[in-house]
């Protein structure tokens, strides 16, 4: 148990025969009680201020807690967010790739289409190029049979001439007609 300077300051001694000098005794106890006074005050205010010390400790100490929950916290939703970007970017280009893909596929099977498209009209213009050969090789032939007709005619008299030439002529077209009639109906099959 400590003693408070009031404690000290109202302590009376016993008088003796032969003690010590009351005066100085007086005087001396009067110094301690200052002395210790002083010292008990400071003690007081050191241990509020421990006190004091003591709860702002605790409250840095639970700012600190608190700090490190938050930083643990926030380094989780970090990772969250960087793995849900991860796959968020996976999807994309997972979706980019089967889009790519699809277009890929859809101009192929176009280029496969206008090929065979190409191919038969190329056919068609081939088959359509050698009846229109025929048919101009036939007109050909015919003026070439119309001027020999005209040719063998010319020894014949002026009116016998005329008549026999429109003949030879007239027969002359009618059988390339019917020849161009055959070329027409395969045309028109």
């Amino acid at each position: 148990m400590s003693l408070s300077p009031m404690e000290i300051n109202n302590k009376e001694f016993k008088r003796s025969f032969r003690g010590y000098d009351i005066d100085d005794v007086d005087d001396f106890m009067e110094q301690v009680v200052e002395d210790y006074e002083k010292l008990y005050k400071e003690n007081s205010a050191l241990k509020e201020k421990i006190v004091a010390l003591n709860e702002r400790l605790e409250h840095y100490t639970t700012i600190e807690s608190t700090l490190q929950n938050t930083l643990v916290l926030a380094q989780g939703a970090a990772d969250q967010a960087k793995s849900n970007s991860q796959k968020e970017a996976e999807l994309i280009i997972k979706d980019a790739n089967d889009t790519a893909q699809r277009i890929i596929d859809q101009a192929h099977t176009e280029v496969v289409k206008i090929t065979g498209q190409y191919e038969k009209v190329k056919q068609e213009f081939q088959v359509f190029k050698n009846k229109y050969k025929n048919l101009i090789q036939n007109q050909l032939d015919m003026l070439s049979e119309i001027d020999e007709v005209l040719t063998d005619n010319k020894t014949l008299s002026a009116s016998d001439k005329g008549t026999k030439q429109a003949e030879n002529v007239k027969k002359v077209i009618v059988d390339k007609k019917e020849g161009f009639d055959g070329i027409e109906h395969e045309n028109a099959v």
